[in-house]
């Protein structure tokens, strides 16, 4: 018989990690700013590809396209977007995001 050999990973961050991240008015601020500059990157930068590459259409159905240099603009501007969240002050943004992304995606779906 072979034997079954179990592995533990220990995912505890380090507690002087911990002790010397420390919430202020100014560290708050930040993070909600930073948030903030997140979702306007995103949908600003969406939006200029989108107006790009299937236009705006008006109230009588005119479909005007933007010029090409939206998309590429958009681009950068999504492209940065990515980089946004490393200017969070705490190391741990990404719990941040994932924690806002499962609450709106799970009130979405219950909303349906």
């Amino acid at each position: 018989m072979s034997e079954q050999q179990s592995v533990e990973i220990d995912v505890s961050s380090d507690p002087k990690d911990e002790d010397s991240f420390q919430w202020t008015a100014a560290t708050i601020l930040q993070s909600i700013s930073v948030f903030l500059l997140a979702g306007v990157a995103e949908i600003f930068g969406g939006w200029m590809i989108w107006v790009a590459v299937r236009g705006i259409t008006d109230g009588e159905g005119n479909t005007t396209k933007k010029p090409w240099w939206y998309a590429l603009i958009g681009s950068l501007i999504l492209i940065m977007y990515g980089f946004i969240p490393c200017l969070q002050p705490t190391g741990k943004s990404a719990l941040v995001y994932c924690f806002i992304n499962v609450n709106s995606c799970a009130h979405n779906m219950k909303s349906q």
